[in-house]
């Protein structure tokens, strides 16, 4: 069983004609253990893509020279609910992929905020990982737009519930209807703080950055949280 945690981040390139770039970062493990009150991550590991390559491909390279994988191995993805991130999908035998809660509540907030009826209902539906209820909640409710920015923001928001929502889903009950053991694992979402603290570093303050200067800072983040110490290149780029 791997699980991995897929995020996009976007940073300001400075002297360049791309105004931005998104770069492509996972955290994998093979579980948790509990080490008193708090659960630690096993054999944990940072990929982050580079070059032009297909993002699963170059993963999928990484992960043989880092774990044991077979046919019977089992990928738990947990994204955004990004395309790419999906993608996963069409590259794995035996995969689920799981909506982010952090993102899909975020959203859930935002978009409903005006409508504390539907957003009490969706909240339900969230705490119960019924995303199919959140779909049927969201398509149901008519709502008045001001403007045309509105309106197209309320329908970005309609699309992403169609298309991810039903993402949203508890992993393990997957797994126990296919006869898996999962009291030890938890629940995903658990390299959002960490995603969050690298965004911090690399994005607040209006920081621009040049591409070799950011994918150096990238690196120094990614080899302290892997090993404690600064690895030139530890574990991070496609081989």
């Amino acid at each position: 069983m791997l699980f991995i945690e897929v995020d996009g981040i976007h940073t300001s390139i400075q002297q360049s004609k791309r105004k931005s770039k998104e770069h492509r970062t996972q955290l994998v493990h093979r579980g948790w253990e509990k080490r008193g009150d708090r659960y630690e991550l096993q054999d944990k590991h940072y990929y982050r893509h580079e070059g032009k390559g297909d993002f699963w491909e170059g993963f999928g390279a990484f992960i043989l020279e880092h774990y044991d994988v077979d046919e019977k191995t089992w990928w738990i993805v947990n994204g955004d609910g990004a395309e790419w991130i999906k993608e996963c999908e069409n590259y794995f035998r035996n995969v689920i992929f799981v909506i982010d809660r952090f993102h899909l509540a975020k959203e859930l907030k935002e978009n409903l905020k005006d409508h504390p009826e539907a957003y009490q209902q969706a909240r339900e539906a969230f705490l119960t990982y019924d995303g199919e209820k959140i779909i049927q909640i969201v398509e149901h409710l008519t709502v008045e737009h001001t403007d045309r920015r509105a309106k197209q923001k309320w329908e970005r928001f309609v699309t992403y519930i169609q298309n991810n929502a039903k993402y949203h889903r508890d992993y393990r009950n997957l797994l126990k209807a296919l006869g898996k053991k999962t009291s030890t694992y938890q629940p995903m979402g658990g390299s959002e703080a960490t995603m969050r603290l690298f965004a911090r570093r690399i994005k607040s303050g209006g920081y621009s950055w040049s591409i070799s200067g950011v994918e150096a800072m990238i690196q120094v983040f990614i080899s302290f949280k892997t090993i404690g110490r600064l690895c030139r290149r530890e574990a991070t780029q496609n081989p």
